[in-house]
């Protein structure tokens, strides 16, 4: 996201390129780790860290994160 702004992409590219990236994580925290093995629980809680992250740092959207870091 950084490297779009930088390069002077639209605003409409940088939309588009934000979605994207939202459209992955959501099909990926949709698959919940089957079973209770903690490598894959212990993925899976890192992968919602890294979105609230992408949400807060590079879009800068407290709001979906609920709170998880002060903005």
């Amino acid at each position: 996201m950084r490297a779009l702004r930088e390069d002077g992409e639209s605003e409409e590219e940088i939309e588009k390129a934000t979605e994207r990236v939202r459209e992955v994580y959501e099909r990926a925290i949709a698959n919940i780790p089957p079973g209770d093995e903690k490598r894959h629980w212990r993925r899976y809680i890192f992968l919602w860290l890294y979105y609230a992250v992408f949400e807060e740092i590079e879009v800068q959207v407290c709001a979906l994160v609920g709170g998880l870091v002060r903005c």
